[in-house]
């Protein structure tokens, strides 16, 4: 790590500060702290600072839940299972929307399936669970469709 390491934030960044929330901005006010402190600071101070920076990074980092990570995780793996499979689909709204509600309606069988039958489907909701993904997959691929259009036109 050098001097250059630590930088004074840009001008833009100073003006949205106030803005933050209280805790932040005590955040801020720590790092110019520790950026003082490292310009004055021998060899050791300065790995002992570093080392609470490091566990200030660590302790602001975003928690996500485990369980809508494990479900990104699966949608993620479904848009790529469905790229593998069918390739980069670029088709009109329509066609998109009709291949969703068929998505969705499978959801609903296998919803009923889990629900109302009296077989050994009854309370399993992995099909179900399965389903959704789907749904969420086919769903995410028509946004990236129009993401991938000039102008957003079908």
């Amino acid at each position: 790590m050098t001097d250059t390491d630590i930088t004074a934030p840009d001008p833009t960044q100073v003006s949205l500060l106030r803005h933050l929330p209280r805790e932040l901005r005590a955040l801020v006010a720590a790092v110019d702290a520790l950026r003082d402190a490292w310009a004055t600071a021998d060899e050791p101070a300065r790995q002992r600072l570093w080392g609470a920076v490091d566990d200030a990074r660590e302790a602001i980092q975003p928690t996500v839940d485990p369980s809508l990570k494990r479900v990104l995780d699966d949608i993620t793996a479904e848009r790529k299972r469905q790229d593998e499979k069918w390739g980069v689909q670029n088709m009109h709204d329509f066609e998109h929307i009709s291949i969703l509600t068929e998505e969705v309606g499978e959801a609903a069988k296998a919803a009923n399936e889990a629900n109302f039958t009296t077989g050994s489907t009854r309370g399993d909701y992995s099909h179900l669970r399965k389903e959704l993904i789907q749904v969420a997959a086919v769903a995410v691929d028509h946004v990236q469709a129009i993401d991938r259009r000039p102008g957003g036109q079908p």
